[in-house]
């Protein structure tokens, strides 16, 4: 498909973007202090101590992807807060795999050595586009502001052409699409289309799809079950695509229970192996499942009401029923919103759908009741609300004077909410975001249907942004005035980026100055190198995607004698982003000594026109030690 290269330029990236490069070290990573950790499928890694050490991804295979690109990360995650730091021994233990690809539907992708452009579906499968109808009938008429150039390289090797065209019959799994102007959503999974719950947008990363409009999805896609949790192989990246079962003998790493046969995918056998698991059946005659346990008698249990646990392998970490003996009954609140009746362990809760587990497996996803009889299972004494998602539905491309709603998950932490909470836009951080609803929760929370411990319940409000564009930090606080007596009052706000298009204010200042010999010296000397670098920071809204007026600097140096420069890298595919840095540096030697007088200045022509003209200096007096006296004078005003 022919595509103008122009097109292209930055202005419309999606709207969630990760402030911190992905080669950049995070101050937020994590350690792991176990080595012999077992590293579950889904963790993002990256070698402890090195700068620009890339991330790795776990697959369900148990092998290592990596990003070969922010842009790559980007369409999976909004920041690095669950990446974590491990030693170079750990990584070496975890085989290749290969290269992490777009998350399917997110994102248009071609390379500079091509004209064509592609969707991406599962496992890299590139879909060609064949025309430029096509691509505006999918993906809109600002389908060319979706498309991202990527390194040939890695378009060669990590993605996968087997001469499919997309079209309206067929369309990739992990695309996103809008029926009609209905508000319903269907993402398209293993080719049937699936209704997307609300609450199921940001715990499986489908803020990030591009949406397509469909006035009525064809035919072709049969109704599948609609997506209402997390489900991994679309929250993560899922190299394999192989619904081959296999029956290994499982030792959970992190329970009492006994080990037994379980069913698992074939891509994670590799990983079950690993952690010391046997492939084919158990040779002793344990049953399969977790054993009922046996109750404790006790008069006037106490009943407790709990939100689903949202956890993946629920007897691996502490709710195996086999060490909950107190437990005397239990019910499990249906999505379709009525109860079940009351399960007795052991006895009457073996689940009809498979009956090699009992119902208790579906405190993992649902509401449940218990009766207990441990009057230390009695829940937190106060309420504690916490804001664990924020995003745009449908996530899309935003300007200024859009109308976007944002949404937000609010999830109670303490004991059972009577009332609904307030949210608000936090004072202390104004974003320029007018406010044209409240935010109002997806139900009624009330005395009859309260908030329980761990559900969610989803806000909803509209508004847009006036003024200038660039990216926007919103941040959302839930019982703002604190009308709710919580056991953490510390724990009720969550922010996000926004990118947003229109006007923007320019401005860059240098915020450090900073001098270092080679080999190491006390100060600058006749006989040694040295090393000018200097900070700049983008302190505007706007995004910088070249370096126009940046490298237009006057330096006065003295007679420093340069052999080297060290410049910044910033093109569209990496711009430099409101609040990033960036450093030019020069290496060389005074041949005199005596007093210099170092003073620097970029954007020396006023090319940008900043907001602020006068921060994007920096003056410095140092000394220079050695034989001679005299201070020559004077500086250049270059573009090296």
């Amino acid at each position: 498909m022919f595509r103008t290269k122009n097109l292209l330029k930055f202005g419309g990236l999606a709207v969630f973007l990760a402030v911190a490069g992905i080669f950049m070290t995070t101050a937020r990573s994590q350690a792991v202090n176990n080595s012999n950790a077992v590293v579950e499928d889904g963790a993002l890694l990256k070698v402890k101590g090195i700068k620009g050490a890339p991330v790795y991804e776990v697959g369900p295979d148990g092998k290592k992807y990596v990003f070969p690109d922010q842009k790559t990360y980007n369409t999976w995650y909004n920041n690095f807060s669950q990446v974590k730091e491990v030693s170079l021994a750990e990584i070496d233990k975890i085989p290749v795999g290969g290269a992490v690809t777009f998350q399917p539907g997110a994102r248009l992708i071609t390379n500079q050595n091509t004209a064509k452009v592609y969707a991406v579906g599962k496992d890299g499968e590139l879909f060609y586009i064949p025309d430029e109808t096509t691509a505006a009938e999918l993906f809109g008429k600002d389908w060319a502001k979706q498309v991202d150039d990527i390194d040939p390289g890695i378009f060669a090797s990590a993605y996968n052409i087997r001469g499919q065209n997309i079209s309206s019959d067929k369309l990739p799994d992990g695309t996103l699409v809008e029926e009609g102007q209905s508000g319903n959503f269907y993402l398209i999974d293993n080719q049937q289309k699936r209704k997307v719950d609300v609450s199921a947008y940001g715990i499986n990363g489908l803020e990030k799809k591009i949406v397509v409009q469909m006035s009525k999805i064809p035919v072709i896609y049969k109704s599948g079950d609609d997506l209402e949790i997390e489900e991994k192989h679309i929250s993560q990246f899922d190299p394999v695509n192989d619904n081959q079962k296999v029956l290994v003998c499982h030792k959970p790493q992190t329970s009492n229970e006994s080990e037994h046969t379980i069913e698992i995918s074939s891509r994670a056998l590799a990983a079950h192996l690993a952690h010391g698991d046997k492939q084919g059946a158990c040779s002793v005659s344990t049953p399969i499942g977790p054993q009922p346990p046996q109750i404790l008698p006790c008069e006037n249990p106490t009943e407790v009401t709990r939100g689903p646990f949202r956890t993946t392998h629920w007897t691996d970490i502490g709710l195996d029923m086999t060490q909950h003996s107190d437990i005397q009954k239990y019910q499990i609140q249906w999505f379709a919103g009525h109860w079940s009746p009351w399960f007795t362990p052991g006895v009457d809760d073996v689940d009809w759908n498979n009956p090699t587990r009992r119902v208790w497996a579906l405190f993992d996803d649902h509401t449940h009741r218990i009766l207990t009889c441990d009057k230390n299972s009695s829940g937190p004494t106060k309420e504690d609300l916490t804001i664990n998602n924020l995003y745009l539905l449908p996530p899309k491309t935003v300007s200024v004077g859009d109308t976007i709603t944002i949404v937000a998950t609010v999830k109670n932490l303490g004991k059972a909410l009577k009332a609904s909470p307030v949210l608000k836009e936090s004072s202390a951080t104004p974003s320029g975001f007018v406010w044209q609803t409240d935010f109002i929760p997806d139900r009624l929370i009330s005395e009859t249907r309260p908030l329980y411990q761990n559900e969610s319940v989803i806000f909803r409000a509209k508004g847009s942004f006036t003024g200038n564009g660039g990216m926007k930090k919103i941040t959302i606080q839930a019982d703002p005035g604190s009308l709710i007596d919580e056991l953490d009052e510390k724990n009720n706000e969550m922010s996000m980026d926004i990118l947003v298009l229109g006007p923007t204010t320019h401005n860059i200042d240098i915020s450090a100055l900073s001098l270092s010999s080679e080999p190491a010296q006390p100060q600058a000397t006749t006989t040694a190198n040295t090393v000018v670098r200097f900070i700049g920071k983008n302190s505007g809204d706007s995004v910088l995607s070249d370096t126009k007026g940046i490298l237009n600097y006057y330096r006065g140096f003295g007679d420093f004698v340069q052999t080297n420069l060290s410049l910044p890298t910033i093109t569209t595919g990496s711009p430099l982003l409101p609040g990033q840095t960036f450093e030019i540096s020069f290496m060389g030697y005074w041949p005199t000594a005596g007093t210099k007088n170092l003073s620097i200045k970029i954007d020396n022509a006023n090319e940008l026109a900043e907001s602020n003209e006068d921060n994007n200096w920096a003056y410095q007096s140092i000394i220079v030690s050695g034989n001679a006296t005299s201070t020559p004078s004077g500086g250049d005003n270059q573009v090296d």
